[in-house]
């Protein structure tokens, strides 16, 4: 597709192409004459790469090619993930000092805070990103342990309480004719539990009573066991956890210090501090030193100590997880964080600029009307963000791809390390064997 300035973009085809030809050519767009408009970036995988690539680079790209003008962006590598704050003098610090010394924009994942719109403005959002929690990951249940997972408790008791009632229904029920082995008490409870455990019993109930017992009890087992075997290859192959905090009221319930960017705080500072969450936060919030205050350093923090929960940018923390990146994964590839479905709040990522800057009608106009209705905005995000997980809409669709959990394959072999808790059962009974018989 050619541009009325001439500049070229082979990328745009089919109905996107289209429609941003049509728009082009409905909208008079100014031409700055190849004017250099310099711009601060802030290092963001995915969104500023570097200064040639990036989701927010390639919309700069773009609105260059179009309205004439060249972007001078300088990617401010040693930046920290807080913007700047105003001093006592009057001055700014951090990134935002820039828009006073030596650029006109700033770009980097930035979405409109409160502490900043009294002197700066912010464009038309380009790209909504969600805040969510992230918490460490459940720990893994021991695999001598992993038997007694594949029913609840509530199941496992059951179980013991249906042996009992048939032991104690077998020998209430006996009748004279019975064999020896439902002569007393003991006895039928054992025979009730190897029923319950699919093993053979021999001589059968004969009793017409105890008979239907029986064959009640032994439909309960083959149903019973037939679960239980199906189930057990996947929890034997597959990381099995303890109970997973999916909840800010679990957050709360478990004792998890909460920790994280300082701006993130100042979302909770709403007025309701009626809320107990909300309390927490203002009072108990952890930052650290601006110089290393960024999203990997909490998400790494979570994964490494355990005792940590933070809020976190989802596309991000879901970029890390399918990257398999250490920060977030173990050497196996499983994951050490766990990303809570429900999100705390969206926001509208924008290019920043000082009150007053003569872009800002221009560069609002040429992102809502091409780079978000043209869809060229959806283009880039397929680009870098990925077709799939990436994408926030597809994100919406299936949540719990940015918490995937990977499994050995079903066909893998089982090893000792598998088939712990049969090796514990053995151990065990060999143990109660050796004491009964010296004691």
């Amino acid at each position: 597709m050619t541009y009325s300035d001439g500049t070229e973009d082979t990328l745009l085809e089919g109905s996107e192409g289209r429609q941003m030809n049509y728009l082009i050519q409905q909208t008079l767009w100014k031409h700055y004459n190849k004017c250099t408009i310099k711009v601060a970036a802030l290092p963001y995988e995915r969104f500023v790469n570097d200064g040639n690539s990036g989701f927010e680079i390639d919309i700069l790209k773009e609105i260059g090619n179009t309205l004439n003008i060249s972007f001078n962006i300088n990617v401010r590598q040693n930046s920290s993930f807080n913007l700047g704050q105003k001093a006592l003098n009057g001055t700014w610090t951090g990134l935002v000092r820039s828009l006073y010394n030596d650029a006109q924009l700033i770009i980097g994942n930035i979405a409109p805070d409160k502490i900043y719109l009294n002197e700066f403005i912010f464009s038309v959002g380009y790209f909504s990103e969600k805040i969510v929690w992230a918490v460490p990951i459940a720990a893994q249940i021991p695999r001598w342990r992993v038997l007694t997972m594949i029913f609840s408790m509530q199941i496992w008791m059951i179980c013991v309480a249906v042996v009992f009632a048939f032991g104690l229904l077998f020998r209430i029920s006996k009748e004279y004719i019975e064999y020896q082995k439902f002569s007393t008490f003991e006895k039928c409870l054992l025979a009730a539990f190897e029923v319950v455990i699919a093993i053979p019993l021999h001589p059968h109930p004969v009793g017409h009573i105890t008979r239907i017992f029986f064959i009640s009890l032994a439909v309960f087992a083959i149903i019973m066991n037939s679960v239980y075997t199906s189930s057990l290859v996947y929890y034997l192959q597959g990381p099995v956890r303890e109970h997973q905090i999916t909840t800010t009221s679990e957050i709360i319930k478990s004792g998890l210090i909460i920790g994280g960017s300082q701006k993130y705080q100042h979302m909770f500072n709403n007025g309701d501090t009626k809320n107990a969450f909300t309390q927490m936060i203002l009072k108990n919030f952890e930052f650290v030193n601006n110089s290393i205050d960024s999203y990997t350093y909490w998400l790494e923090q979570v994964g490494k100590n355990r005792s940590l929960a933070t809020i976190t940018i989802k596309l991000c923390a879901t970029y890390l997880l399918s990257t398999n990146n250490p920060i977030v994964t173990e050497a196996n590839g499983q994951p050490k964080i766990f990303i809570l479905p429900k999100q705390i709040i969206s926001q509208n990522v924008g290019i920043m600029m000082k009150k007053g800057n003569l872009l800002q009608e221009d560069l609002n106009v040429m992102i809502q009307r091409i780079i978000i209705e043209a869809g060229i905005g959806n283009m880039f995000k397929r680009r870098y963000l990925g077709p799939g997980q990436f994408d926030e809409n597809q994100s919406n669709k299936n949540p719990s791809q940015s918490n995937r959990i990977k499994h050995n394959s079903p066909s893998s072999k089982l090893t000792t390390h598998h088939v712990e808790g049969a090796f514990t059962i053995l151990g065990l009974g060999y143990l109660t064997g050796v004491i009964s018989f010296f004691f």
